[in-house]
């Protein structure tokens, strides 16, 4: 998956490239795993940018495209070379692709005794380019699916989908106000 880093990256991105990452992984689960752990690790201020570049490369090498689309979300001066020799800051990671893979992970442990509800949340956010959907079917086909969980993890993923006017509009109609 190789994203032009000169362009603003959207939400959808973020998406993309998770999917493409678990799509790959998904005969070595244990490495989509450990992928989804370093970047938890870091989100939580337990690793720093090196120590979380380090452990994807280590978990993604063999698979160079998907190296190509990590480095997009790399903040500078970490792109779009991937290791630099002195990095001068700890600037954070896209944090669309953070808030995208904590909200993944959340999910997951909500339904630890029901993983079936968590794989059709991901296969859901899947772009379907012979069926493309707007960002508004995306949202309601994930409503469905996770109906039951609590409702901040849809206002997390409406907010992602960068659509809060529809978010504060369904609120208002609901009245499950913020």
């Amino acid at each position: 998956m190789t994203l032009d880093p000169r362009r603003k990256l959207e939400p959808q991105d973020a998406v993309d490239y998770i999917t493409a990452v678990e799509d790959q992984l998904r005969e070595v689960p244990h490495y989509w795993v450990q992928f989804l752990s370093s970047l938890e690790k870091y989100r939580t201020q337990q690793a720093d940018v090196m120590t979380t570049i380090e452990t994807v490369v280590d978990i993604l090498h063999p698979f160079p495209h998907l190296l190509e689309g990590y480095n997009a979300f790399l903040p500078l001066p970490y792109g779009p070379d991937l290791w630099p020799l002195l990095p001068p800051e700890e600037p954070a990671m896209s944090e669309g692709l953070l808030a995208m893979l904590a909200l993944i992970k959340d999910v997951e442990e909500y339904y630890v005794d029901r993983p079936e509800v968590y794989y059709a949340m991901v296969k859901a956010i899947q772009p379907r380019p012979e069926n493309p959907r707007d960002k508004y079917q995306v949202i309601k086909e994930i409503e469905d699916i996770i109906h039951d969980a609590p409702p901040e993890f849809m206002h997390r993923f409406k907010k992602m989908m960068d659509v809060e006017t529809f978010v504060q509009a369904n609120d208002r109609a609901t009245g499950t106000g913020r």
